[in-house]
């Protein structure tokens, strides 16, 4: 095991190989708790490692990594032309069935149920981050400020793509723990989606998502005006395996 005393470039303690404790699930509370921050901390605390975490996170110069993910998460040529596919329907048509289908089958089969205590709304909407990625069509915004809110991810159409068929989107995430839901990891998969929609807390947490979703919209058809063809989706993620909308 390698420890990167002195080092704090996150690209390249991730590609060093070296020993990480990984932070990322706290750029959520870091993103909700304002745009002027202070950290007192002592030196060799890991506030210039964050920093660097954090334009890793942001940077747009690091778009081809999303790339690069899901080619090691999704290396046969089969689940890439499926991805292809199922994203593409959803750019036209914003039909999230095939779409959240791909993330169960093919994503959230890696983790593990230590993982479980983990999950929170960052790691559901970098699993749709990295399957949706497309610099090609979209100016892909992870937390837009929409005013004096934040929004969990929009895939705005790029000027020069706007006459082709495809709607612009914006998607608003919630998770709900197996707890919460009140079911094992056995009754969950065995569960219709249909049966996990009339759950109380999951209607409880889509509403909330809709709630948002309504005043986010105000807010961009004032900015864009005629040009947003915007759909908008509010997506709950139980126990990091099922997915409802």
């Amino acid at each position: 095991m390698r420890f990167p005393y002195g080092i704090a470039d996150f690209y390249k303690i991730q590609e060093g190989g070296y020993f990480y404790v990984d932070r990322t699930d706290r750029i959520a509370l870091i993103e909700n708790a304002g745009k002027q921050l202070l950290f007192l901390r002592p030196r060799r605390f890991g506030k210039s490692l964050w920093l660097s975490t954090l334009e890793n996170y942001y940077d747009l110069a690091r778009a081809e990594d999303f790339e690069r993910l899901q080619e090691s998460l999704l290396p046969d040529y089969t689940d890439q032309e499926q991805r292809q596919r199922v994203v593409e329907r959803f750019y036209a048509t914003g039909d999230l069935e095939p779409l959240c289908d791909f993330i169960e089958q093919r994503y959230f089969q890696v983790f593990d149920n230590r993982d479980l205590r983990w999950s929170n709304e960052l790691v559901v909407k970098t699993a749709f981050l990295v399957t949706l990625f497309s610099d090609t069509f979209y100016v892909m915004d992870s937390e837009p400020a929409l005013e004096r809110r934040y929004a969990d991810l929009m895939l705005r159409v790029r000027p020069d793509m706007r006459q082709y068929a495809l709607l612009d989107h914006l998607l608003e995430f919630k998770t709900i723990s197996l707890k919460e839901a009140g079911l094992s990891s056995a009754e969950l998969a065995a569960t219709p989606r249909e049966a996990l929609r009339t759950l109380p807390v999951v209607t409880e947490k889509l509403r909330e998502a809709e709630h948002q979703l309504t005043a986010y919209r105000k807010v961009l058809e004032r900015t864009y005006g005629a040009t947003l063809k915007l759909r908008t989706h509010a997506v709950a993620c139980i126990g990091l395996e099922r997915l409802v909308w």
